[in-house]
């Protein structure tokens, strides 16, 4: 059981060696190398994406990229390699289909963007999370980033959409949880959520996607399903798929899906009663 679970694992590794090497080809240099400094003083490496024909009198769709625990750093350029998504808003067809503003901070090696307790000595792993405490602080400053380009920018405030993947996935939960007001869609690939706490106050506006690997040994695929559960349970607008066969890299296979785009940006907040509590 050992032997087939560290197997995993190295096919994992395999994997995300052979898709970064191919990511790296791509010219990003659109993507604007930026940096945020929060109140708190920390500063957050970001890379930023405009529109072909940025026009200020008009408001465009902000996409906010979440990346995992393995894009950490300060080169302000590997997260912007995960599933391929940073090559995916730059294609000219999708540029053309659906101009955006497209944000990738980037989380500092020693930090952490979610809440969440992990014993990794279990397969998978098991993984607690826990919004009763303020967010990580890395997560509030990377949040304050993207307010301040919401401010700064054409941006319609009606489709701002969250994707996180791993570590990501799990910031992303908790950034609706405690921004219930912000996000017109999250993406949650391979991620968790704390499903104790979510409530119809906090999910009245989002649009939530759900993706992940049947065969994921890191985290297991039953985090989506108690995610999915709780939303459905709560009438949220909630979509999930999931992978046969596919581990924990599956946001290869999301973010390649024909109808991923699409899907996304077709959301839009639905304007409910604002929500002021949790």
């Amino acid at each position: 059981m050992f032997i087939k679970y560290c197997f995993k694992l190295l096919l994992i590794a395999t994997t995300l060696f052979a898709f970064v090497q191919k990511a790296k080809a791509q010219n990003y240099s659109e993507y604007l190398r930026k940096e945020y400094v929060s109140l708190a003083g920390d500063t957050i490496r970001y890379r930023i994406l405009y529109p072909e024909g940025y026009d200020r009198q008009k408001h465009y769709p902000l996409v906010l990229f979440m990346h995992g625990g393995g894009e950490r750093g300060s080169e302000n350029q590997r997260q912007l390699y995960t599933g391929n998504l940073g090559a995916l808003l730059l294609e000219n067809e999708n540029r053309k289909k659906f101009p955006c503003i497209a944000l990738f901070p980037q989380c500092p090696t020693d930090k952490y963007s979610a809440s969440a307790n992990i014993n990794r000595q279990t397969k998978p792993y098991t993984i607690v999370c826990n919004y009763s405490n303020p967010m990580p602080v890395v997560l509030q400053s990377m949040l304050a980033l993207t307010k301040s380009v919401i401010a700064a920018e054409a941006v319609d405030t009606n489709r701002v959409y969250i994707i996180g993947t791993s570590m990501g996935g799990m910031a992303t939960y908790e950034a609706v949880y405690h921004n219930p007001n912000l996000f017109a869609a999250a993406v949650a690939v391979s991620g968790a959520g704390d499903t104790g706490l979510y409530n119809k106050c906090t999910t009245a506006e989002t649009s939530f996607i759900i993706y992940h690997g049947e065969e994921d040994p890191v985290i297991g695929v039953s985090e989506a399903y108690r995610m999915d559960k709780c939303l459905a349970t709560l009438k949220a607008d909630v979509y999930m798929a999931t992978f046969p066969g596919v581990d924990h890299v599956s946001w290869i296979k999301a973010f390649a899906l024909p109808d991923f785009l699409p899907q996304l940006f077709s959301k839009s907040k639905k304007n409910k009663t604002p929500c002021n509590g949790k």
